[in-house]
């Protein structure tokens, strides 16, 4: 156990907090962590904290752990004593020879009642002592919450609530707060996802917050406020009456209303473990928030002492192919970074190629390598942008058969994989080879032209025979299938690689191409019956960028403007 005599903790506070008044500065502020069990994030929350941007003289850290099956008390005492020092106060409670379950425990995973009421009594005593001390907030935070701005505590205190939270999101569609306490009505079921997915943004009054909760102890309303349940008269409607379903009830019957934000990406929360889980599953949890991370954000980082935590970095493979290819914009380096980062964290090696830019292209470059942009269908012009599009895709098949590669993947630097990438890839890739060993062609994400349309491979769980499918984002491509694609000279009659994939496929019945191309017909593509792997971003989702629609300039009979958005696809170097 560490903790500070609590004789000079009041006399730093005192003199301290002298010196705010006399600056008009900052709050003070206690901070609450409760530790059990979180080895896999404490190197990058107790980061958070030495990185928090507000003057460690304000902040009294108040800390609890027991109970543990890991590293946990030994990450806390490693890193109090190097940077507890400049806290205003610090009380830690680390007990590293508890028994690794509580009595009535079955597992570390599972919320026993004891559990559940050993949590509200550590919260409740925090909130106690913060109260004794004269603190004027307490920011309640959970040791497995990962935070995006370093200023997100004098952001949380511009609001001026009695009780707020950050708006945290996670993988899984799980979040920090809730619209209902118990049963919900329509009106509270639509605020969810009207919130979430920012739709609306601002700061909302609602029923419940958790895990990263600051309470301003100086508006006298929270002076009722508890964590510990005496009766819920919501104890059948509620599936866990935990400590923030106690303050949340505290909170209602003080009249108080509680706050969450969702103005910004303020950070991750991750998805509970299941009773059925175990502790290490935290660890994929850790991989998707990294993941989720990297889309708007720079990596997660810790500071040096905690890098001793961390475990190594996984040995990188191609995941059974001979090469795997990202295709991006030489003047969008920020792209590769971000793809090349997901990489490091799952584990896998490719290849970046620089591929034709939309921007650069003229007429005297496609006449000197006899390239003819063509229209298709509806849309009677090709514009720049698709051009880069196809001769990027079409430079890498040829790569593919120069180099005789059996089979490679081919990534755009907008794709982002998940933390179960691989292992779904291997699943998919399993079934075509078993079912389907002459495949040519697997979409590995597609944009269908009508959702139902695709057949089931018989005796497959997971593969299909898609229909007509826009975007090349992911796809994996066998020697073969480079070959049937490059078999009648596409250049001289260069379609958009969207509508040229379904034409050799077979899925465009009726096109002027098809007497120009005898192999139309002949690719064998496959698809998984879902996605697996995204784009980082989607059309209307802020920072979404497709440079099809930034390059104006169009080759075709007939120009339409751009109206006609068929090629939703980055355009390669």
């Amino acid at each position: 156990m560490l903790r500070m005599n609590a004789s000079f903790m009041l006399v730093t506070l005192a003199v301290l907090k002298a010196l705010a008044v006399a600056q008009g500065s900052n709050p003070s502020v206690m901070i609450v962590l409760l530790v059990r069990n979180k080895e896999t994030y404490l190197p990058y929350t107790l980061s958070q904290l030495s990185r928090l941007d507000y003057p460690k003289e304000r902040l009294a850290l108040w800390i609890a752990s027991d109970h543990n099956q890991d590293r946990s008390a030994e990450i806390l005492h490693t890193w109090l004593e190097r940077y507890s020092l400049p806290y205003l106060s610090v009380e830690a409670f680390v007990n590293a020879s508890s028994p690794s379950l509580r009595p009535d425990e079955r597992s570390a995973v599972r919320l026993s009642p004891g559990r559940l009421r050993a949590v509200g009594d550590m919260k409740q005593e925090a909130l106690k002592r913060a109260r004794t001390l004269g603190i004027d907030m307490v920011w309640f935070l959970d040791a497995d919450v990962v935070l995006h701005d370093r200023s997100v505590l004098r952001r949380l205190q511009s609001v001026r609530k009695p009780v707020v939270a950050p708006m945290l999101r996670s993988a899984g569609g799980y979040s920090n707060f809730q619209p209902s306490i118990g049963r919900t009505s329509p009106q509270e079921e639509d605020a969810f996802p009207r919130i979430y997915s920012g739709r609306v943004r601002g700061c909302f009054a609602v029923p419940l917050v958790r895990s990263c909760v600051l309470m301003d102890l100086r508006d006298p309303r929270t002076a009722s406020l508890t964590f510990v349940s005496q009766s819920c008269e919501l104890q059948r409607e509620v599936e866990t009456l935990d400590d923030a379903v106690a303050l949340a009830i505290s909170s209602r019957n003080s009249g108080l209303k509680m706050t969450v934000c969702n103005g910004e990406d303020f950070g991750l929360t991750p998805v509970p473990l299941s009773p059925t889980q175990e502790l290490k599953d935290e660890w994929q949890n850790l991989l998707a928030m990294k993941l989720e991370t990297l889309i708007d954000h720079p990596p997660m980082s810790v500071v040096p002492l905690m890098r001793l935590f961390l475990p190594p970095p996984p040995t990188k493979s191609r995941l059974g192919f001979d090469r795997i290819y990202v295709i991006g914009l030489g003047r969008r380096p920020e792209r590769w970074r971000r793809l090349k980062a997901c990489f490091d964290e799952i584990g896998i090696e490719a290849v970046r190629m620089l591929a034709v830019d939309g921007r650069k292209l003229t007429d005297e470059f496609l006449e000197e390598r006899d390239i003819h942009p063509r229209g298709e269908g509806r849309k009677r012009f090709i514009n720049k942008g698709e051009v880069g599009c196809s001769l990027s895709h079409y430079y890498i098949w040829r790569d593919v058969i120069k180099h005789n590669l059996s089979r490679v993947i081919i990534l755009e630097d907008d794709s982002h994989p998940s933390a179960d990438f691989p292992a779904r890839l291997r699943q998919l890739v399993d079934e075509v080879d078993r079912l389907r060993p002459e495949w040519h062609f697997l979409y590995l994400f597609r944009e269908a032209a009508f959702p139902d349309d695709f057949e089931p491979v018989e005796g497959s769980e997971h593969l299909v025979r898609p229909g007509f499918s826009y975007t090349t984002l992911a796809y994996a491509l066998t020697r073969s299938g480079a070959e049937t694609l490059l078999r009648d000279d596409p250049l001289k009659n260069l379609l958009c690689v969207d509508h040229y994939i379904p034409l050799m496929s077979g899925e465009v019945l009726f096109s002027e191409w098809m007497e120009v191309y005898p192999s139309a017909g002949t690719l064998r593509v496959y698809s998984g019956r879902e996605n697996i792997i995204e784009p980082v971003k989607r059309i209307g989702e802020h920072g979404f960028v497709s440079d099809c629609t930034e390059v104006d300039d169009l080759f075709g009979e007939v120009s339409y403007g751009n109206e006609v958005e068929e090629c939703n696809m980055e355009t390669l170097t």
